[in-house]
């Protein structure tokens, strides 16, 4: 058995007490398998970096873009820039755009049947939301707004199908790397 060292708000609780006896808990596991993919962030950014992944370009989305499918992706997309406790858009609200955080950060909130909000996370640079309306136009499934002053590139729909068919291989890349770390978030 191992146990492996984690600061996540939902792993602590489960930490060892004075009080209980220690006991197996798997709160979120999974097996990594004989080829244990590595992430070295020098190979990306180079030897100066801090470490800290702190890019778009860097961030899960745009990993492996080169810097003309990168390019051509933001073309396409339009800067936003909001000040701090502004919303980006309401739970239930239609939407059909999706949204990637260049500076600054959001929360993402989902309204509680009694009334009050459940917050659902803080996004910071190089992160995305918006995606489910973006694959599906629909209802929003939460409420997004800014934690500071945040500046952020927002890809329309309409915008989006044009680029495709238009041949942006930019594009093309983003709708199956968005679709694929969807995926993941559902399972």
């Amino acid at each position: 058995m191992a146990v492996v060292h984690s600061h996540s708000q939902s792993v602590v609780p489960f930490s060892i007490s004075k009080k209980n006896r220690f006991q197996p808990v798997c709160h979120m596991s999974g097996f990594l398998g004989m080829c244990t993919p590595v992430f070295e962030i020098r190979d990306h950014a180079g030897d100066s970096s801090d470490l800290l992944i702190t890019s778009s370009k860097l961030g899960s989305l745009f990993h492996g873009f080169d810097d003309a499918l990168l390019g051509e992706l933001l073309s396409a997309c339009q800067t936003v820039s909001l000040p701090a406790g502004q919303q980006v858009f309401r739970q239930g609200e239609m939407g059909s755009a999706a949204y990637f955080v260049q500076r600054g950060a959001v929360e993402v909130v989902a309204s509680r049947d009694g009334g009050g909000e459940q917050p659902l996370a803080r996004l910071g640079e190089g992160s995305f939301f918006g995606e489910v309306a973006f694959l599906a136009p629909g209802v929003r499934t939460a409420t997004v707004r800014t934690l500071g002053a945040t500046e952020l590139l927002m890809l329309d729909r309409p915008t989006f199908e044009s680029a495709v068919l238009a041949g942006n291989a930019g594009a093309l890349r983003l709708s199956h790397t968005m679709a694929t770390l969807l995926a993941q978030r559902l399972r």
